[in-house]
C-alpha cells in the first residue's frame, strides 16, 4: 500500500496510535513528585521521635556470616560468572548496578559458590581462596546493596543468594 492510496481515516488512527505511544513513554520517565509527601512522614515522624525522646529505630543487620574467622582453603577453580544486582534510590528512581563475580569452585567433592563484591577477573583451575563464610549458605540482596552500592537504597527485587560466602583473597601461589 502506498501512502497515497491511504485514507484520511486511516491517517487518523496511525496518528492517534503513534501519539498514544508518544504520550506512555514520556510518563513512564516523568519524575513523580513523592518528596513533598517523603518530607511529611519525615516531619511527622521527627515530631514523634522529639514527644517520646526516644531514638530512631534503626533496621537490624542480622550477623551474616557463620564466624569472624575466615577460611583459606585449596579449591579448584571450575566457572566464572559476572551478575548484577540492580536497585533502587529512596525516590524508587533507577539507582544503579552493583557488579559482582561468583566463582564456582570444586574442594574434594563438595562445591562452593563465592561472591566477590565488583567484577573481577578470575583464573579457572587451582588457587588458595580466603573467604568468609555465610550463615545458611545465602546471602540476601538487600545487605549486598547496602554494603557495597548505596546504604539508603533497595534491591529491585530482594531475595537470597545461594552462596558459601563472600571472597577475601584469591592466590595461584600454591
Amino acid at each position: 500500500m502506498r501512502l497515497k492510496d491511504l485514507c484520511l481515516e486511516d491517517g487518523i488512527i496511525i496518528g492517534c496510535g503513534a501519539a498514544m505511544i508518544v504520550a506512555i513513554g514520556i510518563m513512564m520517565f516523568m519524575p513523580t513528585d513523592k518528596s513533598s509527601e517523603q518530607e511529611k512522614k519525615e516531619e511527622s515522624s521527627q515530631s514523634e521521635n522529639k514527644e517520646t525522646k526516644e531514638e530512631p529505630i534503626k533496621p537490624a543487620v542480622d550477623n551474616i556470616y557463620e564466624s569472624e574467622k575466615e577460611i583459606t582453603t585449596l579449591v579448584n577453580i571450575y566457572d566464572i560468572q559476572h551478575f548484577n544486582i540492580p536497585y533502587l534510590k529512596q525516590d524508587d528512581s533507577f539507582g544503579g548496578l552493583i557488579q559482582l563475580t561468583g566463582v564456582f569452585s570444586k574442594e574434594y567433592d563438595q562445591k562452593h559458590i563465592l561472591i566477590i563484591p565488583q567484577t573481577q577477573l578470575v583464573e579457572k583451575g587451582p588457587a588458595n581462596i580466603t573467604y568468609e563464610k555465610f550463615n545458611n549458605g545465602k546471602i540476601n540482596t538487600t545487605y549486598l546493596t547496602k554494603q557495597y552500592g548505596c546504604a539508603l537504597c533497595k534491591p529491585i527485587q530482594p531475595t537470597d543468594l545461594k552462596a558459601t560466602g563472600l571472597v577475601k583473597k584469591i592466590s595461584y601461589d600454591l
